[in-house]
Order: structure tokens, then C-alpha cells, then sequence
């Protein structure tokens, strides 16, 4: 009988460090996920798209930009619209924004006649940030919209970018 009891104390005092144990992976695990929840690539939470209209729905696009030295407006030609929404490829959506500079707004009005605002930020660091309706996006460079919406881009009678994408910088 003595020896079953000592028997029976000894499993309970196992028992008791294996819950002990678990308790604290348990926490481990919690913690970890919240951490990464708040910490780690939060863009990967959604499906890259581009949410920008594709070139053969756009029946113009309205730019107003907010360069170093002025802001200007300019209509882009419409053989520009397939670059711009390329601009636009592998966004993802931003769940939890911050309010940065804007760089450039655009009104693209849709064949359908539907309107569409666009807002470009100026984030230092890649992705890049913009706004389309209501919905925040990160996506592209600050590099490639810079020289998209540089005056002197829209005045040189070559894209900004070459076919591959590349930029390039205009004379």
C-alpha cells in the first residue's frame, strides 16, 4: 500500500510539471503569433493584383503632380496607359495605412464613364503606397513613380521606362 501511494505521488508531481510544461509552450506559441501578426510582412496576409484598371477600360486619365519644385496637370496619352497600370502590378493591400506624402493624384475616367480617384504616396523604403477609391495598396517603387510623373517625362517624347520595365532617364 506504502508503495502504491509513493507511486501514485510520484505521477502526480510528473503530472503537475507536464502541465506546467504545456502551460508554457502554450504561451510560446500565443506570443509567437501575435508577434508575427504585428511585426512580419503583414503584405503577404493578401493576393498580389493590380486593382488599377487595365489600358483598354481607361478612356482618359487626369494627373496632378506634386513634384520637388512645382505641382503641375497634365492629361496622360493615352499610349502611356498600358505603362501606368503596369505601375500598378503585384499591389497588395494595406491593412493598416499611415498618412504619407502624397506625390500624385489621378481621375481615371473608365470607357463605362465611371470615375476613379487614385492617390500616389512618396514612401522611402519599397513597396511603395497608393490609394485607389478607398482601398490602400502597397506596390511598386517610389523610382518608378517618380519618373512616371516627372513633368519633364510627360514633355520627352519617350516612355520613362523601357519595355522590360526598366527606367530610364529621359533627356
Amino acid at each position: 500500500m506504502v508503495y502504491t501511494s509513493s507511486c501514485i505521488n510520484y505521477v502526480e508531481t510528473i503530472m503537475k510539471y507536464l502541465a506546467k510544461i504545456a502551460g508554457i509552450i502554450i504561451l510560446i506559441v500565443v506570443v509567437a503569433w501575435v508577434i508575427q501578426l504585428m511585426c512580419c510582412n503583414r503584405y503577404r496576409l493578401s493576393k498580389a493584383e493590380n486593382p488599377f484598371p487595365r489600358h483598354d477600360q481607361i478612356k482618359s486619365v487626369h494627373c496632378r503632380s506634386y513634384d520637388s519644385e512645382t505641382e503641375w496637370q497634365a492629361d496622360v496619352p493615352p499610349d502611356r496607359f498600358g505603362l501606368l497600370a503596369s505601375l500598378f502590378d503585384n499591389a497588395r493591400k494595406d491593412p493598416n495605412p499611415l498618412p504619407w506624402e502624397i506625390i500624385a493624384e489621378l481621375d481615371v475616367k473608365l470607357k463605362s464613364d465611371r470615375v476613379i480617384h487614385v492617390i500616389i504616396f512618396h514612401i522611402s523604403s519599397p513597396p511603395s503606397g497608393f490609394k485607389i477609391d478607398n482601398e490602400y495598396y502597397r506596390g511598386g517603387t517610389i523610382e518608378q513613380f517618380s519618373r512616371f510623373f516627372n513633368r519633364k517625362a510627360f514633355q520627352h517624347p519617350l516612355s520613362p521606362f523601357s519595355k522590360d520595365k526598366k527606367a530610364i532617364t529621359p533627356d
